[in-house]
């Protein structure tokens, strides 16, 4: 997720398939929560994270620049390496999956480490 810092704009960055990913959004009811939602997807021609190309398809459809910009992720190895890559600042919220329980020192270490997403306010 890229959460624009200057403004209340929100967009969405996932590995996902667009199908899969749109009914995830649909059932959670937060499908119009982004401005921008970017599907990495071979197939439409968009290389995954850690790619930069689709952290930079999201900044430009908000017109922010990636400075201004907070990626918060779960995901090290895909997420935080792009969105270094990108210029963006990372907010890692560490996930309740005892599967990635060993990521407690992460490298390269995010921007801002988080207990709850109730805590973003305080970084941006």
């Amino acid at each position: 997720m890229a959460v624009s810092t200057g403004r209340d704009e929100v967009g969405l960055v996932t590995n996902g398939r667009k199908e899969t990913q749109q009914a995830k959004l649909e059932t959670l009811g937060i499908a119009d929560s982004f401005e921008v939602t970017v599907y990495c997807d071979l197939a439409g021609g968009v290389d995954p994270k850690p790619a930069t190309e689709p952290f930079d398809r999201a900044l430009a459809a908000l017109a922010v620049p990636p400075a201004a910009t907070a990626y918060v992720w779960d995901d090290h190895s895909a997420d935080v390496v792009g969105a270094h890559e990108a210029g963006l600042q990372s907010v890692w919220v560490p996930p309740d999956r005892p599967h990635e329980s060993h990521l407690t020192d992460p490298d390269p270490e995010p921007t801002h480490r988080l207990e709850s997403l109730t805590d973003l306010p305080t970084v941006l």
